[in-house]
C-alpha cells in the first residue's frame, strides 16, 4: 500500500480525531466545495468517482486527527503545511477504494455491532449527546451517520487486509534468502563490560591501581575514593559498551585491557582513571531462529502490500491529482 503520512490516519480517528479538545471548533478553511462545477473527480473506479469536495472532506479530518494527535494547532498553518500531501493521499485513497471493491467480490460482510461499538466508545467519551455532536463537527464530521461512514469503511478494510494476509505463504528458502539480505546488518559489535575509579591526580591512580593489582577491593575503593558518584555507589560498575561510546582515551585503554587486571592510570578529559574489565563479549551475529518472527512479519507485510499494488493495477483505478484545488481557492470557499 502506498506509504504516506495520513496512512491509516482514519482507522484511528475515533482515539485521535473524536478526543481533541472542543477549541478545535475554530474551523481555519471550509474545503468542501458547494458548486458541482468546481467539483472536479478526483479518483476514478469503474463507476465509483470521488469529487475534490468528498475527498478534501476526508482529508480534514485526517489534518485534524494528526492535529490532535501531534498536540499541535489546526488552524491555516497546518493546513498549509499538509496540503502539498493531497496527491500521496489522493493514492492513499485510491488504494482504500480497491480494498472495499475486493471486500465486496470476497463477499465480506461487516458486524454492523463493531460499528456501533466504536462509536459507543467516542460517544462514551463525553458527558452528553451535545457534547459528543460538537466534538463530532470539531474533528470534521457531518454528524454520527458520517462517522458510522467511515468506521464501517474502515473496519471492512481491515477485513479485506487480514483476509490477503491469511493468504500470504513464503518458503523456509525464501526466509533464508531475506536472512542473508539482512545479515550483515545484525553483527552486534564486540563490548567490555568494565568498573572504573575516577581521580583528580596522577599520582592516585596509579596507587589505586596497584593496589587493586596486590588484590584491593576493586569496588569498596571505587565506592570511597571515586568522584563519579554515579558509578561509585555500584562499585564503579559502567555496565558493557562497545567501541563509540566511551570518550577515546577510556575506550582504548577498556578494549586493549586484560580481563581482571587493573589498569595504569588513563587520563581523559573528566580526570584520570582506574580501569578494571570484568567481562568481554566478543562480536556476534544475531541468528536466523533470533530474528524469525520480525523478519517473517516484514516478508508478509511486503506480500501484503504487493498484493494489494496488484490490485490497484489491476483495477484500472485512477487519480487525477493535476485536479486538486489550489489551497488559495480552497481557503476562499
Amino acid at each position: 500500500m502506498v506509504k504516506n503520512p495520513f496512512r491509516r490516519a482514519l482507522v484511528a480517528f475515533a482515539a485521535a480525531a473524536l478526543l481533541l479538545p472542543v477549541a478545535f471548533a475554530q474551523v481555519a478553511t471550509d474545503p468542501v466545495a458547494s458548486d458541482p462545477a468546481d467539483d472536479p473527480v478526483l479518483v476514478r473506479l469503474g463507476a465509483v468517482e470521488e469529487r475534490a469536495s468528498l475527498v478534501l472532506e476526508r482529508f480534514d479530518i485526517a489534518v485534524r486527527g494528526l492535529a490532535g494527535t501531534q498536540g499541535v494547532p489546526y488552524g491555516p498553518e497546518l493546513i498549509a503545511q499538509v496540503y502539498p500531501f493531497l496527491p500521496q493521499f489522493l493514492d492513499q485513497r485510491a488504494s482504500e477504494l480497491v480494498l472495499l471493491d475486493q471486500a465486496r467480490a470476497r463477499g465480506l460482510v461487516l458486524d454492523e455491532g463493531v460499528v456501533e461499538a466504536v462509536v459507543a466508545q467516542a460517544r462514551g467519551q463525553f458527558p452528553d449527546e451535545a457534547a459528543f455532536v460538537e466534538v463530532l463537527a470539531s474533528a470534521g464530521f457531518r454528524d454520527v451517520d458520517h462517522l458510522r461512514e467511515i468506521v464501517r469503511e474502515t473496519e471492512l478494510i481491515a477485513l479485506v487486509v487480514a483476509a490477503i494476509e491469511s493468504e500470504v505463504t513464503f518458503t523456509e528458502d525464501e526466509v533464508r534468502v531475506a536472512y542473508a539480505a539482512v545479515r550483515s546488518q545484525l553483527v552486534r559489535p564486540e563490548e567490555v563490560c568494565a568498573r572504573h575509579i575516577l581521580v583528580d591526580s596522577e599520582a592516585a591512580a596509579g596507587a589505586l591501581g596497584r593496589a587493586a593489582r596486590v588484590g584491593a577491593d576493586f569496588d569498596a575503593m571505587a565506592a570511597t575514593a571515586s568522584t563519579d558518584r554515579g558509578s561509585a555507589a555500584n562499585g564503579g560498575d559502567l555496565g558493557c559498551f562497545a567501541r563509540g561510546v566511551m570518550v577515546a582515551p577510556f575506550e582504548a585503554a577498556a578494549f586493549a585491557a586484560e580481563v581482571g587486571v587493573a589498569t595504569e592510570p588513563v587520563e581523559s578529559d573528566f580526570g584520570y582513571h582506574v580501569i578494571l574489565v570484568y567481562d568481554r563479549v566478543p562480536a556476534t551475529t544475531a541468528s536466523l531462529e533470533e530474528v524469525r518472527e520480525p523478519l517473517e512479519a516484514q516478508l508478509r507485510g511486503e506480500r501484503v502490500d504487493a498484493t494489494i499494488a496488484a490490485y490497484q493495477r489491476a483495477s484500472g483505478v485512477a487519480t487525477f491529482p493535476e485536479r486538486i484545488p489550489p489551497l488559495e481557492e480552497v481557503s476562499a470557499d
